[in-house]
């Protein structure tokens, strides 16, 4: 299975890594195309995040499938441990994603990790969303791995059960 480059939880994970708080943020995806319902590989990018109110806001990012363009919202709370020059920071929380569609609910579990050395953060997340409205019946599995902006994710959504 190859590792694509990383997604959403960039500046709220960051931010809850450094304070050892909860963190939210929210990222808007810009449309796609339609592709067949289930199962179905999916990526797109978050593009770069914009403080707002105390938010994060991802705009102009995009995803291969219009179910999964919307507004996300999440929030994650971190573990932070130091390891000598090491710091890992166990990250999770739960994340909604809405459009006219309907709601996409689940939760992300990953860490971020950086050294005194080398103080850029990597973070890699995997998440699982269950679907609601025009998306009941439907999961969508998520990997987000990297650094910087955008990050990109890469992922399917597949029939439950």
């Amino acid at each position: 299975m190859r590792r694509p480059p990383i997604l959403v939880l960039s500046r709220a994970l960051f931010l809850a890594s450094c304070s050892g708080d909860s963190a939210d943020a929210t990222m808007t995806l810009a449309p796609a195309t339609p592709t067949t319902i289930a199962p179905v590989e999916v990526s797109g990018t978050t593009g770069e995040p914009v403080e707002v109110a105390g938010y994060d806001v991802f705009e102009n990012g995009t995803s291969s499938d219009d179910r999964l363009v919307g507004t996300y919202r999440l929030q994650v709370e971190c573990d932070i441990k130091e390891d000598g020059e090491r710091t890992i920071a166990d990250c999770s929380g739960p994340n909604t994603m809405t459009n006219s569609g309907g709601t996409w609910k689940g939760v992300c579990e990953g860490t971020s990790e950086w050294t005194t050395t080398d103080p850029d953060h990597l973070h890699v997340f995997d998440c699982t969303y269950v679907g609601s409205g025009d998306y009941a019946g439907l999961r969508f599995i998520q990997h987000l791995e990297g650094t910087g902006y955008p990050w990109s994710y890469a992922g399917r959504i597949e029939s439950v059960g």
